[in-house]
């Protein structure tokens, strides 16, 4: 395989995190939680203290600053870690493994089919009803379900039918996005766009780079759709970008395939530190 000669690897991944990020790296924490859940998210797998900083490292981490971040990390039951000697290892936990898990099923899965959905009408007198969680609410009286209510919410409601084929009012789209999270992902599909446009260069750089960059891509994305609310895309507005992003993140991730822990450590030098469970 073609290889960049170094200098030319070091100016294109430091243009590339800049294009992706600001050059302001994300918060660590954050970080560290796409970096378990998109390289290690295996019931056995570890990662290295050495190597999960080398990993941050890239983007600018001091040691210090990934202790306190693997430090909240345990505390919020994400990760457990593991002393071997002076070597550590890190992990999900069962937990940790659950929620990245059920985050993966968005990050890297399809936009929600074209199926029905439904504009529940509530009765404005019922002073005592639950709100249900899974549906979006519109108004304190109307709310979007992909669930038809059964009884006995279905006679305390009325629910009129929502389809690709009938037109949805403009203004129940666009209470599904704030203006916040449109503009973000308007942003973020230039972004990925822009390191798209190098996508050809990508397989040429060293594996820690590369890796550094899968992660930021996914983090990138994430960011993004986990604020989206789980809907067709013709119940969102117009303005809505996610489709074209998340066909830019599948040729990125594409072009940068996942290594295996113990590959990755081999070429950063820190395979000794490497454990699984």
């Amino acid at each position: 395989m073609t290889t960049l000669a170094p200098e030319a690897a070091d100016r294109l991944f430091s243009h590339l995190f800049t294009t992706l990020t600001d050059a302001k790296a994300p918060r660590l924490w954050s970080f560290v939680v796409t970096i378990f859940g998109d390289l290690a998210q295996r019931d056995d797998a570890r990662i290295s203290g050495a190597l999960l900083g080398t990993l941050v490292g890239r983007i600018g981490a001091k040691p210090e600053a990934l202790r306190v971040a693997l430090h909240r990390l345990r505390k919020e039951g994400w990760i457990e870690s593991h002393k071997t000697g002076r070597a550590s290892a890190h992990g999900l936990t069962a937990w940790g493994r659950q929620q990245a898990a059920m985050a993966s099923t968005v990050i890297y899965g399809s936009a929600p089919p074209e199926q029905q959905a439904w504009l529940i009408l509530h009765n404005p007198a019922d002073r005592a009803r639950q709100p249900n969680p899974a549906d979006h609410p519109l108004t304190n009286t109307a709310s979007i379900s992909l669930v038809q209510p059964t009884a006995p919410h279905a006679e305390a409601a009325l629910s009129l039918p929502l389809t690709p084929s009938v037109g949805v009012p403009t203004w129940v789209q666009n209470q599904m996005c704030t203006d916040e999270l449109l503009h973000a992902c308007q942003d973020l599909e230039y972004r990925l766009t822009q390191v798209a446009a190098a996508k050809a260069l990508l397989g040429q750089i060293p594996a820690l780079e590369r890796m550094v960059l899968r992660v930021l891509v996914v983090h990138s994305w994430r960011r993004v759709i986990l604020k989206a609310p789980a809907l067709p895309v013709y119940l969102l507005p117009s303005r809505w970008r996610g489709e074209a992003c998340a066909a830019l993140v599948r040729e990125l991730l594409g072009e940068m395939p996942p290594m295996s822990l113990e590959h990755l450590a081999a070429e950063t030098g820190t395979k000794s530190a490497v454990q699984h469970a």
